[in-house]
């Protein structure tokens, strides 16, 4: 018996085929109820094989734990306070609010840069204008100024 035989039930020289990827192996066992001499699939970490008549668990390929990661510097977090009809509503609302903090007035959206409301893209203009753009947050340094990435959708 070969060590590819022993650690993933395949023959030598049989064709090994990757069918996918599963969170469990009842997730599995439905996408693939019977398989092919040579298919393998992940459940987690683990790595299964089809038999000829069944699913069977192999090496789990998950390796061990690594060490912990430097600390990262102090965030400030930053929400979305809202929407409103004009600046001097949003001004009203909030005269002050938290560093990096965003509302929107219309289809543009303003951050506090600390001590005034500052607009920045006019989002509603710019999707009109058929330009896609992704958002996410993340935890921002003291100090910084939230960006916005603005792709154009050929």
């Amino acid at each position: 018996m070969t060590t590819w035989e022993f650690l993933f039930g395949i023959p030598a020289g049989q064709p090994a085929t990757m069918v996918g990827s599963y969170p469990t192996l009842t997730d599995l066992q439905t996408a693939y109820p019977t398989g092919q001499l040579g298919n393998m699939a992940m459940v987690g970490t683990v790595l299964y094989t089809w038999d000829g008549s069944a699913w069977v668990a192999g090496p789990d390929l998950a390796g061990p734990a690594g060490a912990p990661g430097a600390t990262g510097p102090a965030g400030n977090s930053a929400q979305v306070l809202g929407s409103y009809a004009t600046l001097t509503d949003l001004q009203t609302a909030h005269p002050t609010a938290g560093t990096n903090d965003m509302a929107f007035v219309g289809g543009t959206l303003y951050y506090y840069d600390g001590t005034q409301w500052v607009a920045g893209p006019d989002l509603a203009a710019l999707a009109m204008a058929g330009v896609t753009f992704t958002a996410s947050a993340t935890a921002l340094p003291p100090s910084s100024q939230p960006t916005v990435t603005i792709s154009q959708t050929p």
